[in-house]
């Protein structure tokens, strides 16, 4: 299930984007995996580097995006790679998906990295929670934090994306950056459109402006609408 968020080739190729030779000028790719402090982004963020890749670990706790960093760059020092780079993986700021003025101070501070070369090869939209509440936005906490964050984060690097390489088969054919969203078969469980349009503005959009919000499950929404 890894390895779906990178292009299938021809059959008897490599499942990955080839990367450049050694010897050439061009930067290693770049990825960002947002929850990759945990889980699936974890792994999926040691195995980018192992290929080749340099990974921006995204989450929202400064003191466990640094420890996964550094387990995964430790973790890569015990591979014996002789036919291509190894990335490294690194943390450069806290992205909360619950907050619309964290998502774009952590694309601000990606602008600015030392990494950042004009581009983004991969975006990996992986975290998600799956508890009630309200976001400091006004929205109902688990939607934002598993959509509507993700959606941002996606439309202020779609640029970044666009302009990036990922080559097929060195030099000669190449696509843009790739958008990875991660959903889960509880997207089946939500409740179908456009009948209930009432039911996911009054729960996952207008939560805010409830006094006492009732208990509700917006999980498999954010699912189908990550999918969507």
């Amino acid at each position: 299930a890894l390895f779906s968020v990178l292009p299938r080739q021809r059959r008897n190729e490599v499942d990955f984007f080839q990367i450049p030779p050694r010897d050439t000028k061009l930067p290693l790719p770049i990825a960002i995996v947002t929850g990759s402090n945990t889980g699936i982004g974890f792994e999926l963020s040691f195995n980018l580097i192992t290929r080749g890749y340099n990974v921006i670990v995204a989450c929202r706790s400064p003191e466990k995006g640094e420890a996964a960093a550094k387990a995964i760059n430790y973790r890569a020092t015990k591979l014996n790679e002789k036919d291509h780079q190894i990335g490294k993986a690194l943390f450069l700021h806290p992205c909360d998906l619950s907050s619309f003025s964290s998502i774009q101070s952590f694309v601000d501070e990606f602008h600015k990295s030392p990494l950042y070369h004009g581009s983004l090869n991969l975006l990996v939209n992986n975290a998600g929670i799956n508890s009630n509440g309200v976001s400091t936005d006004g929205l109902d906490l688990c939607f934002q934090s598993n959509f509507l964050g993700h959606y941002l984060l996606t439309r202020l690097l779609l640029s970044d994306l666009m302009n990036a390489r990922n080559y097929l088969t060195y030099p000669n054919e190449a696509e843009s950056g790739r958008i990875v969203n991660l959903s889960s078969v509880m997207h089946h469980f939500a409740s179908p459109l456009p009948n209930s349009k009432n039911e996911w503005k009054s729960q996952c959009i207008e939560i805010g402006s409830t006094k006492y919000p009732v208990k509700r499950n917006t999980y498999s929404h954010s699912k189908l609408a990550a999918i969507l």
